[in-house]
């Protein structure tokens, strides 16, 4: 995981706005407690704050969707994102 908190951070900076309260938004269908840990040490070291909105995946593709271009969403973790592939494909080009 260390290996990855720089490759994450990286790209929690690119997808951050210019306002003066960074927040990255992330929407997630993971449950385990150590991800919170990670979330806490993130937020230490950057400043960034991390607000996860947890639910299924499919319950998340759907809200996406329905947000659209609005969506608040910069991240999307799931745990098998190789079936969600195509639904965020489309996300992204229906966008």
């Amino acid at each position: 995981m260390k290996k990855l908190f720089p490759l994450f951070a990286l790209f929690i900076l690119a997808c951050s706005n210019n306002n003066s309260e960074q927040i990255v938004n992330m929407y997630s269908q993971r449950h385990y407690d150590v991800d919170q840990l990670q979330y806490d040490n993130f937020e230490k070291i950057t400043g960034i704050k991390v607000n996860v909105i947890k639910a299924n995946a499919d319950e998340l593709i759907q809200r996406m969707k329905n947000e659209g271009e609005n969506s608040p969403a910069d991240l999307f973790i799931t745990v098998d994102v190789g079936n969600y592939g195509k639904h965020l494909i489309w996300i992204y080009f229906k966008v």
